[in-house]
């Protein structure tokens, strides 16, 4: 994979996560935990310690006790079906 496609899919994946965790709303201390699942791939592989990262950042803008796990399942062609079938709420951005 080139330097030039590695750094564009850095980009869109900063950009994309800006968006959401900016999007969420303000935590009330009146709120319910949360347990969020994130579909990534294998562990040991860059979406997976990504999907980690995203993990971290997301859990600090939930209500105190939320989880947010990062899962090491199919990757880019299975997680979407993951999320059809309920055992995920979210997934990796690119396979």
């Amino acid at each position: 994979m080139s330097k030039s496609r590695v750094k564009w899919g850095l980009f869109i994946l900063v950009i994309a996560l800006v968006c959401f965790v900016g999007a969420m709303p303000a935590v009330s201390s009146a709120q319910q935990p949360v347990k969020l699942r994130f579909a990534s791939f294998k562990i040991g592989s860059g979406w997976y310690v990504m999907a980690g990262v995203m993990a971290d950042i997301i859990k600090r803008n939930l209500p105190p006790g939320s989880t947010v796990d990062a899962l090491p399942k199919s990757g880019g062609i299975g997680n979407p079906m993951l999320l059809g079938l309920k055992k995920a709420e979210m997934d990796s951005l690119f396979p």
